[in-house]
This record gives structure tokens, C-alpha cells and sequence, in this order.
């Protein structure tokens, strides 16, 4: 991009090549076409990303479990009942019983 204050023209390139001469207040209105309005949206989603698309595929991974589509907005199991859980968790991958006291090993 090239400014000349004689004449008041701009002159630029484009990633294309092309080679455009503007008046430089021309040139400035251009400019400023791409500055977004007071408090506007700069980014929109588009396909995959969108808000819809991301509410479709949330929807049927929640179908595809059986799980209900707000089961996050339901009270939390008991403290107990997440402690069972994890024991038989741990369980299954370790071959060890948590609530032994026989697996524990000293430092």
C-alpha cells in the first residue's frame, strides 16, 4: 500500500494481484466498511459449530444413552453412592479392593 500526499490517492495491492488506485478518503470509507457496529456480533458459527447443530448432536449422544436431555439440571447422587461407584471403578482397573486396608502399602 502506497500513500501519495500530493496527489491524495492510495494506491494497493490485493492478495490477488490486482492493483487498485483510490482516492485516499475512498480508500478510508472502504476501510472503515469493515469495522463492526457498537456492541455487534463479531463471530458467527456456521455448521458444524453452530449453536443449532451443537443442540442436535448434544440431543441424540443424550437419545443414544437414554439419558435425559437435562439429567445435569437433576440433584446429584448421594456422597455414598458416588464413593461406591468409584470403589467399583477402581476395582475393575486396579484388581484391588479400595476399602481394604490388606492393598495399602507403606512408602
Amino acid at each position: 500500500m502506497e500513500y501519495d500526499p500530493e496527489k491524495g490517492v492510495v494506491t494497493y495491492r490485493t492478495r490477488r494481484g490486482t492493483v487498485e488506485t483510490l482516492l485516499a478518503l475512498e480508500w478510508l470509507a472502504r476501510v472503515a466498511s469493515h469495522i463492526p457496529n457498537k456492541r455487534a456480533q463479531l463471530l458467527r458459527y456456521l455448521g458444524a459449530y453452530s449453536n443449532k447443530a451443537r443442540g442436535l448432536s448434544a440431543k441424540k449422544a443424550h437419545e443414544s444413552f437414554d439419558v435425559p436431555p437435562h439429567a445435569s439440571l437433576t440433584e446429584p447422587p448421594p456422597p455414598r453412592a458416588v464413593r461406591k461407584s468409584w470403589a467399583k471403578l477402581l476395582a475393575a482397573v486396579w484388581s484391588a479392593d479400595p476399602w481394604s486396608a490388606q492393598d495399602v502399602r507403606d512408602p
